[in-house]
C-alpha cells in the first residue's frame, strides 16, 4: 500500500471519529427527550385524574337525541321538567328554522351538578366527550335558559363539523344579539389594525380581510400599515432564531416608534390576529339569518370551498351584498345606541344642573 494511499485512510478515519461521536451525542440527546416527554406526560396524565371529579350518575333527562345525566337528589322534579321543556323547545326552534337539517343538530350528552358553595344556586352543564366544556345555568331552572343553551351547543356543532367553518364562534350563530353589533362597530373602528378601521369607514375588501380566517403569512401586508407596526412588534411573538441586532431594532422601534427602524424588522415577527372567532361569528350569523331555512343545509353543499365563499354560499347572496349588509346592520347599532342613550343622558344633566343651581342660590355664606 503506498504512503499516499495510507494517509487518505488515516485522513477518513480522522474525519469519522468525530462525524460517529455526533451521531451518538444526538442519538443519546433524542433519547433523553423522549424519555423526559415520557414522564412529563405521565405526570400530567396523573394530575388530571387526581383532580378529576369521579361521578357515577344515575339519572338522565332525555329528548330525542339529548341527554343530560345527574345525580338523584340533586335536582328537583321542577328543575328537571324544566331541563326536559328546554331541550325539546330547543330542538323544535331548530326543527322550525332549518329543517330537519337543523333538528340534527340538538344532539350531545351532558352531565349536570349544582354548584357546591353556599349562595351560589345554579347548575353546571358540562359536555361529556372530555373537553370540558361547560356552561352555567341558573335554579330553579327556566326552561328558555335550557333552550338557549340547546341552541349555543347546536351552533358549535355546525362549525366544528365544517372544516372551512372552524375560525368562526359558533355559540351564537343561531341566536345572535343586537347588543354585540354595537360593542363590534366599536372595536372596529378604534381598531389597532389598520384593516378594521378600513372596514369601520366603508371598505369592503378590509372587511373580508377582517371576518376570514387570520393567515400569519400574509397578515402584516394584509391587516397592518406603518403606523401599527410599533404595536405588532410590541405584542408579536418573538422569532425563534435571530441575532442582536434585531434587538437593537426593536429596543430602538419602541423607544422612538420610528418607521424606519419598525419596518426594517416586521416581517420577522409573527403578528398577533387583531379580532378572534366572535367577531368573524358575526358574519356567519349574518349569513344564516339571509339564507333563511336553507342556511344549514348549503354549509354541506360546498365542503371545499374556503371560508369566505362558503358563508357568501350559505347566504344565497352575492359577496358584496352580503359584505354590505352587515356593514350597515354592524354599524348601525352604533346610531341606534346613541339615540337610545342621548335624550336619558340630556335629562340627567338637566336634572344635575338643577340641581347643582338651587344648592349654590341656597347657600349661606358665613
Amino acid at each position: 500500500m503506498s504512503d499516499r494511499l495510507r494517509h487518505l485512510i488515516a485522513g477518513a478515519l480522522l474525519l469519522l471519529v468525530p462525524l460517529s461521536g455526533r451521531a451518538q451525542e444526538a442519538a443519546e440527546w433524542r433519547a433523553r427527550l423522549q424519555a423526559q416527554a415520557a414522564i412529563t406526560g405521565a405526570a400530567s396524565k396523573a394530575y388530571r385524574e387526581m383532580n378529576a371529579t369521579s361521578n357515577v350518575f344515575d339519572s338522565a333527562v332525555r329528548a330525542g337525541d339529548l341527554s343530560i345525566s345527574f345525580n338523584a337528589g340533586e335536582l328537583s322534579n321542577a328543575d328537571t321538567a324544566a331541563i326536559a321543556a328546554g331541550l325539546r323547545a330547543g330542538t323544535d326552534q331548530l326543527r322550525a328554522r332549518f329543517g330537519e337539517t337543523g333538528a340534527s343538530l340538538a344532539k350531545g350528552a351532558w352531565t349536570a351538578e349544582r354548584n357546591p358553595r353556599r349562595g351560589l344556586d345554579n347548575i353546571r352543564l358540562s359536555l361529556t366527550d372530555g373537553s370540558r366544556a361547560s356552561e352555567w345555568i341558573t335554579s330553579p331552572v327556566k326552561p328558555a335558559e335550557v333552550e338557549r343553551f340547546v341552541i349555543g351547543q347546536a351552533g358549535d356543532r355546525f362549525t366544528r363539523q365544517t372544516r372551512a367553518l372552524l375560525a368562526y364562534s359558533g355559540w351564537s350563530v343561531f341566536h345572535y344579539a343586537r347588543e354585540r353589533d354595537t360593542e363590534l362597530s366599536r372595536r372596529l373602528a378604534t381598531s389597532w389594525a389598520a384593516s378594521g378601521r378600513r372596514c369601520a369607514a366603508g371598505s369592503l375588501d378590509a372587511c373580508a380581510a377582517v371576518l376570514s380566517p387570520f393567515d400569519t403569512a400574509t397578515a402584516i401586508a394584509v391587516h397592518f400599515e406603518p403606523r401599527d407596526y410599533r404595536t405588532v412588534i410590541a405584542s408579536g411573538q418573538l422569532p425563534s432564531l435571530t441575532d442582536s441586532s434585531y434587538f437593537v431594532a426593536r429596543r430602538e422601534c419602541l423607544r422612538d416608534g420610528g418607521d424606519s427602524a419598525c419596518a426594517g424588522i416586521i416581517h420577522r415577527v409573527r403578528a398577533p390576529d387583531p379580532y378572534n372567532a366572535s367577531v368573524r361569528g358575526s358574519l356567519l350569523a349574518h349569513a344564516v339569518e339571509l339564507g333563511g331555512s336553507g342556511a344549514v343545509a348549503r354549509a354541506s353543499e360546498r365542503p371545499e370551498s374556503n371560508s369566505l365563499a362558503l358563508i357568501v354560499h350559505i347566504s344565497g347572496v352575492s359577496r358584496d351584498s352580503l359584505l354590505s349588509s352587515w356593514h350597515r346592520r354592524t354599524f348601525s347599532a352604533l346610531e341606534e345606541h346613541r339615540r337610545r342613550t342621548e335624550l336619558p343622558l340630556f335629562l340627567t344633566s338637566v336634572a344635575w344642573s338643577g340641581l347643582l343651581l338651587l344648592a349654590a342660590f341656597r347657600r349661606k355664606f358665613l
